[in-house]
């Protein structure tokens, strides 16, 4: 499948991107508890579909403006328009959402299951599929949009996809080591309140200033700490953090990451009580939140483990990050042979694991 040209792409973070870009040229994931789709069946099979993700919540601008882009192709009946809610304020998008008023067909995926199939984070975008049931293109700008889909309506028969992308490409699981055991995931994530990212990549570590020294990480595990100031739950846990982060210094590092501007984080931290000089870890800042929309995150706090390879191996809030599940992700760490100076009977990583070795916290 042809890639999209720069020009025709919209602007969205690298790991948006590369979530989408990862089903272009594979078939259509069938919906899952998407309303009001049958589940596991073809979505339009033989019609144009365009997949506009939106939230009610955010407002519904994406899918006019998808709308609109292509009013003239929505005189031909193969062209189907899909206005996709995603779990944010899904259990209000019946009410919301204005019917009869859109010429897209609303569905509602009130889990998520489909977003994350799809590759729909947190970023309104669009997804083109052609008449064959293929994910042609996706995140395109208005212009990209309406030549993708002028393309795909005059291809009368376009060729069969293939089901589904490698197993690398849809889930990105964590290479196989014999001795390492990582611990399952116990803990129920909330899918309006960030991405199940357990055993798959984690997006690249976005900072634009630390306020008290960068991190060295070492092969150690990365404990992502997304927090504000302005949040209590957040401030209440910083003791907790305190704690992980000198006691096992020698196995993880803590770092704290705000999309607070950098004074307005110095200036709330110390009207909580905590300023800079309390935290035994690095915090930083990111005001465009770049890496908290990579992992869909919409509540704090929230904590996500990394492993030096780049693997995502826990989520959840930090006061669940308890001794016993921080001591087995120490262990399997150990095992892996990720850790640097760590003893294991573990042979080196190469590829694609060896290229991950490389995820750090520069930013």
């Amino acid at each position: 499948m042809p890639s999209s040209p720069a020009g025709s792409l919209e602007r969205l973070d690298a790991a948006d991107r590369e979530a989408l870009d990862a089903r272009i040229g594979w078939a259509l994931p069938l919906p899952k508890g998407v309303t009001p789709f049958p589940d596991g069946q073809p979505v339009f099979p033989g019609k144009v579909i365009v997949i506009q993700s939106f939230s009610s919540r955010i407002g519904m601008q994406s899918v006019r403006s998808t709308e609109q882009a292509l009013a003239q192709e929505l005189k031909d009946p193969d062209l189907v328009v899909i206005a996709l809610h995603t779990p944010d304020g899904a259990a209000e998008a019946e009410k919301r959402v204005p019917g009869g008023k859109m010429s897209s067909i609303l569905a509602v995926d009130a889990k998520g299951d489909w977003c994350d199939a799809l590759g729909v984070w947190k970023k309104p975008v669009n997804i083109v599929v052609d008449r064959a049931g293929t994910v042609r293109a996706a995140g395109l700008n208005r212009k990209g949009l309406v030549e993708a889909v002028k393309q795909a309506l005059a291809d009368r028969n376009p060729p069969k996809p293939s089901l589904q992308p490698p197993a690398s490409a849809a889930a990105d699981p964590a290479p196989a080591d014999p001795a390492a055991d990582w611990p399952p995931y116990a803990n129920a994530l909330d899918p309006r309140k960030a991405r199940d990212l357990r055993g798959k990549s984690a997006p690249a570590m976005n900072v634009t200033q630390w306020l008290n020294g960068p991190p060295s990480l070492d092969g150690r595990l990365v404990v992502i700490d997304f927090f504000a100031s302005w949040c209590g739950p957040c401030m209440s846990a910083v003791p907790h953090m305190n704690d992980m982060a000198t006691q096992h210094a020698q196995d993880l590092v803590v770092v704290g990451i705000s999309d607070e501007q950098a004074g307005t984080l110095r200036n709330g931290l110390g009207r909580a009580g905590y300023p800079v000089s309390t935290f035994k870890y690095p915090i930083g800042v990111d005001p465009d939140a770049r890496m908290k929309k990579g992992f869909g995150v919409t509540a704090i706090p929230h904590v996500a483990v990394v492993s030096s390879d780049g693997i995502v191996r826990w989520q959840g809030h930090p006061m669940q990050l308890n001794p016993a599940v921080t001591d087995a992700l120490i262990a399997a760490n150990r095992a892996s042979g990720l850790r640097t100076g760590s003893k294991s009977t573990a042979k080196p990583k190469s590829g694609a694991a060896a290229a991950r070795r490389g995820w750090s916290a520069a930013g």
